[in-house]
């Protein structure tokens, strides 16, 4: 009697840590980026204001950066309802004892996680050489 009660200790210990990860990642997701930028940006052609840094005028149509690639794609990704379902499918057959191996949910899961970040990782690197394409350009200046 005494081992079914740590099983089911453990196992509500378990469900609890995944439940805290799932709302932990559902709340990291849902945040509204665009109301927090309160101020916009006014610029005055010909006019430089002493003291300030010069902003540069370099086109960024990625979303990626080498380092922060993998977690925005994952976040993004898990935003899909079909691969947040195959998530929750997933530690649910981990913790508990299921009688289907959770392989049968892991391997679906990874395989489209990861198919899906070398598509978004390659048409990244074409957006960040077109940038640069665009950028390292020669322009006229026309002077008043």
């Amino acid at each position: 009697m005494r081992r079914c009660g740590e099983i089911v200790a453990n196992w509500t210990g378990r469900l609890c840590e995944c439940l805290r990860s799932c709302v932990l990642l559902i709340c990291c997701c849902c945040r509204n980026k665009v109301s927090a930028a309160q101020e916009t940006r006014l610029i005055e052609v010909g006019v430089v204001e002493e003291g300030s840094r010069k902003k540069h005028n370099k086109i960024k149509t990625s979303k990626y950066t080498l380092l922060m690639f993998l977690p925005k794609n994952l976040t993004e990704q898990f935003r899909r309802v079909v691969n947040f379902y195959f998530l929750i499918v997933t530690v649910i057959a981990i913790v508990i004892d299921s009688p289907v191996s959770p392989f049968t949910s892991i391997l679906p899961l990874s395989f489209m996680v990861l198919v899906t970040a070398a598509k978004q990782g390659y048409e990244d690197w074409l957006r960040h050489k077109a940038d640069n394409k665009v950028n390292n350009q020669i322009g006229e200046f026309i002077a008043r």
